[in-house]
């Protein structure tokens, strides 16, 4: 994305919070300096708690702003998620990517003309949808087989969220502990 729209610079990935730091304040923290956010939706995240949790932060924080759902692996009609409200962006569509990308373009603090926006996407449309084909097999190569989880596992992702919450926000903290 740089390369065509050069003020995107460093995009803030969830992946990448460390281990043992806080993901809901990072994840806040971001958000709070990001005008636009990009959700990559694939088959085998797109009922995930985390995927809905994160875009519904997005959606919160990013007020003005916008919350864009990229569908990687999957058709926009195949998808029957709460990110339905949203416009959805099919990744191998051309048209439909560049949409998505005079969205960011849009978002910046000074916008290409979209002429030269059209002619730096068309000249790395290809190599970009050849990368992202190569990283979707690859993703789904190296996925461990899906398992049922028990209710038990579901609830103690419940408990973790809500203590990751809770940590936090003080104010919820405080609530709490008053009621406690």
């Amino acid at each position: 994305l740089p390369t065509v729209i050069q003020e995107c610079r460093d995009p803030f990935v969830s992946t990448d919070i460390s281990k043992g730091e806080a993901w809901f304040s990072t994840i806040v923290d971001e958000l709070s300096e990001a005008s636009i956010g990009v959700v990559f939706v694939t088959a085998e995240n797109k009922s995930e708690p985390w995927l809905h949790f994160e875009c519904g932060a997005m959606v919160k924080k990013l007020d003005r702003q916008k919350v864009c759902p990229v569908m990687v692996d999957i058709k926009k009609t195949d998808y029957e998620g709460p990110l339905t409200n949203l416009q959805l962006t099919e990744m191998f569509d051309k048209e439909d990517f560049f949409g998505l990308v005079k969205s960011i373009n849009l978002a910046c603090d000074h916008p290409l003309d979209e002429v030269v926006l059209r002619e730096a996407f068309d000249i790395r449309w290809d190599r970009l949808a050849e990368t992202a084909q190569d990283a979707v097999a690859q993703s789904k190569k190296s996925a461990p087989a899906k398992t049922q989880r028990s209710q038990a596992d579901k609830i103690d992702e419940i408990l973790e969220i809500v203590r990751d919450i809770r940590s936090a926000n003080p104010t919820l903290s405080e609530m709490v502990e008053q009621i406690e």
